[in-house]
């Protein structure tokens, strides 16, 4: 009696240090694959920034994060996780490329009169703009997708 205990516990440690473990298997979750670490995909943020009447806008600071605000709807918040900051060129476009999801991006007039005015800090949420994957995926790489965020700027108000 006291080896088959033995024995018994000396097989259970030793599937357990090799990983396996004994459960029963739930209805339903047989055809469900085991995968272990992160998907990748390729993820381009592109536009152009212009003021009301649609005429570009160089040197306008763009700053991408994954978390704006305390929620969707408040965008004036601080950027959390920020990822790149790029700025527009002469014909007041921008482009980006992640490995990650990018979810907000901050435009800024960081030049002030320069480059036709003073301009109004916007944020816009990424996630309702429609994405076009431009790449298939294969295994754990899901391929390339691109969003392109047009921002029009509204004048700085005066105080």
């Amino acid at each position: 009696m006291r080896l088959r205990k033995w024995t018994a516990a000396a097989l259970s440690a030793l599937l357990a240090w090799l990983g396996y473990s004994c459960s029963k298997e739930e209805e339903g979750m047989d055809d469900v694959p085991l995968m272990y670490g992160t998907p990748t995909f390729d993820y381009r943020v592109m536009g152009k920034v212009t003021d009301e009447k649609g005429t570009p806008i160089p040197g306008i600071q763009v700053i991408t994060a994954r978390y704006a605000g305390d929620e969707k709807g408040q965008l004036d918040g601080p950027l959390v996780d920020p990822v790149d900051t790029v700025y527009t060129d002469a014909k007041g476009e921008f482009a980006m490329d992640y490995r990650k999801n990018i979810f907000y991006a901050r435009f800024t007039d960081v030049d002030g009169e320069e480059n036709g005015g003073e301009f109004q800090t916007e944020t816009r949420y990424l996630e309702d703009l429609p994405r076009k994957q431009t790449k298939k995926g294969d295994g754990w790489y899901m391929g390339a997708f691109e969003v392109t965020a047009n921002q029009r700027l509204r004048p700085k108000q005066k105080d």
